[in-house]
């Protein structure tokens, strides 16, 4: 809509079959669309009890429109989306340049304080139903995610913390 929540707020995706932990999560917005991107706002939410939540974009690309973008969020991007300026495809940093001390999503979203980093997600189970919240902040343009969003987790098994090696010590 121009203003408010996204028509599935939040649109949800299953995980299932992944064995160990998140070692890294990236989010992708599949040909986003908007005539003015600096009204969004953008919660990723993990699954289950984990209640990780990382805010991928607030108030970016001031003064501009985005067409057709996939825009992966990933925290080894090389740079934040702009502050001002386009936003094209390719992966960035989760950018938040709201001056609020905090975004405010309507419910079902968890409320803030929100972190801009993904890595906040390693350690957690990656199995269930990771949510993200899309809101217009602000009316009079509209936008749309045409092809859906995913999210990609690498896992990794922790390393059994009862080390079996032995040290030996001795002074001369």
């Amino acid at each position: 809509p121009s203003i408010g929540m996204a028509t599935n707020y939040p649109s949800t995706i299953t995980v299932s079959g992944v064995t160990g932990q998140v070692g890294k999560v990236t989010a992708t917005l599949n040909n986003l669309n908007h005539s003015y991107p600096h009204d969004l706002d953008v919660l990723l939410v993990g699954p289950g009890q984990s209640h990780v939540k990382a805010l991928l974009m607030s108030h970016a690309a001031y003064g501009t429109t985005v067409s057709n973008a996939f825009v992966t969020f990933d925290d080894a991007a090389a740079s934040p989306l702009p502050a001002s300026g386009q936003i094209t495809s390719g992966s960035w940093q989760p950018s938040d340049y709201d001056s609020l001390p905090f975004n405010t999503f309507s419910n079902p979203a968890p409320q803030g304080p929100y972190s801009t980093a993904l890595a906040d997600f390693n350690g957690v189970d990656p199995t269930g139903t990771w949510s993200l919240y899309i809101l217009d902040d602000s009316g009079g343009d509209d936008g749309i995610v045409s092809n859906g969003w995913s999210v990609a987790v690498t896992s990794v098994t922790p390393v059994n913390q009862l080390a079996d090696v032995g040290l030996l010590a001795s002074t001369s």
